[in-house]
C-alpha cells in the first residue's frame, strides 16, 4: 500500500481564512477495507473556510463498512464571509464494482454561510463496470 499526504487542512491560514482541505493519494495494490473516514476537509471558520482539499484512492476492490466516510468537503462560514468550494474525490476499482450505498458515501460539498452555498466539488467512481 502507498500513502502519500500533503498539506493537511489547518497547516496554513489566517485569523481571516482557513487553509484548504489537503490531499490524500491512497494506491491500495489488492483489496482496501475501509471502517473509518478518509477525510481532506477544511474546518469551519469566521469569514473564510477553505476550499475541500483532493483524494485520489485506487485499488482492485472496495468495501466500506457502516461508518466508512471519503469526503473533501469545504466548511460553513459561522459569521459572514464567502465560503469555499468543494474539493474532488476520485475512486478507482479496477477488478470490482462500487455499490450506489458506498458512492452515497463520498462526498465533495460545498461550503456554506446561512442559506448560501458555494460550488460542489466533484465525486468520480470508476469501476470493472464500465
Amino acid at each position: 500500500m502507498f500513502i502519500a499526504v500533503s498539506s493537511p487542512a489547518g497547516q496554513t491560514g489566517t485569523a481571516r481564512s482557513n487553509a484548504g482541505g489537503g490531499n490524500i493519494d491512497l494506491i491500495v495494490v489488492g483489496a482496501f477495507t475501509l471502517n473509518g473516514k478518509l477525510l481532506a476537509e477544511t474546518a469551519d471558520h469566521a469569514n473564510y473556510p477553505g476550499a475541500g482539499g483532493s483524494v485520489y484512492l485506487k485499488c482492485a476492490s472496495l468495501v466500506m463498512g457502516d461508518a466508512a466516510v471519503i469526503s473533501a468537503n469545504s466548511g460553513k462560514t459561522t459569521t459572514s464571509g464567502s465560503p469555499g468550494g468543494g474539493g474532488r474525490v476520485a475512486v478507482i476499482v479496477e477488478t470490482g464494482t462500487v455499490s450506489d450505498a458506498d458512492i452515497a458515501k463520498m462526498t465533495a460539498n460545498a461550503g456554506r454561510v446561512g442559506h448560501a452555498y458555494s460550488t460542489a466539488g466533484t465525486v468520480f467512481v470508476q469501476d470493472a463496470s464500465v
